[in-house]
């Protein structure tokens, strides 16, 4: 299989796995449901990324899951949803297919796999699968979850537009944009065939 096409599906099974966790769940309070699904999705890639020995396989995760969390949250409740709902959903995932997008065509395959992960293989050896799990998989878990926290508020009760909204939205959604060119300039670089290996970017937003 295409490595591009296998990690597609992987994460499209992993979304699928997450929302079905969720509805199991159905009971708890929201945030134990979500993290719930959070914490199978993740399993589920740590497991694929055993299986490839590769840990890059977790790298679209931090930019995938948003993403889903804003999709969990519109099959049960669209018929509640208004337009600060509704933009601040497209803010988000304008910011979550930018880095999604930028990663996957930037990703040479399962022959890739971060430097960083590389020297923890060769660091701890024997014990880098607790280093593996708990460090490059549970624990940047965690940290998007928290850093998603505010939005079960948005999301869990009506919301009118009003200024604060309108403007929160527009400096993320400018922020999306400097990334966009900022990632193409880069990618532009990277692909210059001439490129020597030290030479830095001189021109462009970077």
């Amino acid at each position: 299989m295409n490595p591009k096409t296998e990690i597609t599906a992987l994460y499209g099974v992993t979304g699928l796995a997450g929302y079905v966790a969720l509805r199991m769940c159905y009971g708890y309070e929201e945030l134990v449901r979500f993290f719930a699904a959070d914490i199978v999705m993740m399993c589920l890639v740590y497991i694929y990324a055993v299986y490839k020995k590769n840990s890059s396989a977790y790298d679209a995760y931090w930019s995938v899951i948003p993403f889903y969390f804003l999709v969990f949250w519109w099959i049960d409740g669209y018929e509640s949803w208004s337009i600060t709902h509704y933009l601040v959903a497209a803010v988000i995932s304008c910011w979550s297919w930018r880095l999604t997008y930028n990663w996957f065509r930037s990703w040479n395959g399962w022959s890739h796999e971060d430097w960083r992960y590389v020297n923890f293989r060769r660091q701890f050896g024997k014990y880098f699968e607790w280093i593996n799990f708990s460090a490059l998989h549970l624990y940047p878990t965690i940290v998007v979850f928290l850093s998603l926290s505010g939005l079960f508020f948005l999301f869990d009760s009506p919301q009118t537009l009003n200024t604060w909204v309108l403007l929160g939205c527009l400096f993320a959604f400018s922020g999306t944009i400097l990334e966009l060119l900022a990632d193409n300039v880069l990618y532009s670089e990277r692909s210059n065939p001439n490129r020597r290996k030290e030479m830095c970017i001189r021109k462009g937003l970077w």
